[in-house]
């Protein structure tokens, strides 16, 4: 991105911390919860973060010799669009984080109640196919009777560290909101 670069000043605490939820965002885009999305590719394409940095660096190009055909959607956002953008990004990413550790726990709950294996979530043996899913079954079942509700998780005192939004450092979800409502702020 070299003199096309333009940076963000995020607010955020210059830390570990902050650094790693902003590059895990812009890792989430790339190779992450929207990997196949193609709507998303121009924003992880113009878009670097290391954990570092709690900014956000952005190219000023519209377009480059790989990319040709991907417009930058941040050509065309001033900094407040863009941090918005980001601070939109991580409360979706903990919600998505959130549900599946709600769904894997229900999952895990149904399994040892009916006695199967963890390790059959993937393959099992055929002779106890129908168990699996019978068992996958029950689980669909109490799931749509009891979806996932994430009002009242996201905030500051949350203390469920989180994957999605980490790499190297121990992310929670209060660092992740913390983060969010700072970045809202513009």
């Amino acid at each position: 991105m070299e003199e096309y670069t333009r940076i963000i000043k995020t607010g955020l605490e210059q830390n570990a911390i902050n650094g790693e939820i902003i590059a895990s965002v812009v890792g989430q885009l790339s190779d992450g919860a929207w990997e196949n999305s193609p709507r998303m590719q121009g924003y992880w394409v113009y878009a670097e973060c290391n954990s570092d940095s709690a900014n956000i660096a952005v190219s000023e190009r519209w377009g480059d010799s790989y990319y040709r055909t991907v417009g930058n959607p941040y050509k065309v956002m001033d900094d407040v669009a863009i941090k918005k953008f980001f601070a939109n990004k991580i409360k979706q990413l903990v919600k998505m984080e959130l549900k599946d550790n709600y769904e894997e726990d229900i999952k895990e709950r149904f399994y040892k109640a009916h006695n199967i294996p963890m390790e059959w979530r993937w393959t099992y043996p055929s002779v106890e196919a129908e168990r699996v899913k019978a068992c996958d079954k029950d689980i669909e079942e109490f799931l749509k009777n009891n979806p996932f509700n994430f009002r009242g998780k996201f905030k500051e005192d949350n203390t469920e560290e989180l994957g999605y939004l980490s790499y190297d450092s121990k992310v929670t979800v209060g660092d992740a909101y913390k983060a969010y409502k700072t970045l809202m702020k513009g």
